[in-house]
């Protein structure tokens, strides 16, 4: 997940470059440990195939796993969505970072299978 997409104003005085980069990089492996841990919980996966990927490829094809695949690309959508918006706000002034990668993850989505 790449989040430097955003283009936005400077980010506060309070906030360096290099924190802003060390959020977006462990909020970041966080939202895909949180994908992969989801994805492995329902047995997706293989030795060489991510269970995110792997789940991703079932969302395209009827079939018995269809349903429960896009049910994880919307939220996996969603979740893209809300930490875009939360990279935005903290990069424009509106909020304060997130304190850890848990208070980051405790505002995503809920992935209802």
């Amino acid at each position: 997940m790449n989040l430097t997409k955003i283009s936005a104003p400077l980010p506060p005085a309070n906030l360096s470059k290099v924190k802003i980069s060390i959020l977006e990089t462990e909020c970041a492996k966080a939202l895909d440990d949180l994908k992969n841990k989801h994805a492995k919980g329902r047995d997706y996966g293989t030795p060489t195939i991510s269970p995110m990927a792997s789940v991703r490829s079932k969302a395209g094809y009827p079939g018995p796993f269809q349903e429960e695949a896009l049910k994880f690309v919307a939220w996996e959508d969603q979740c893209q969505i809300k930490a875009y918006q939360i990279l935005d706000d903290v990069l424009s002034g509106k909020r304060q970072p997130p304190a850890s990668t848990d208070a980051f993850l405790a505002e995503l989505p809920t992935l209802v299978w």
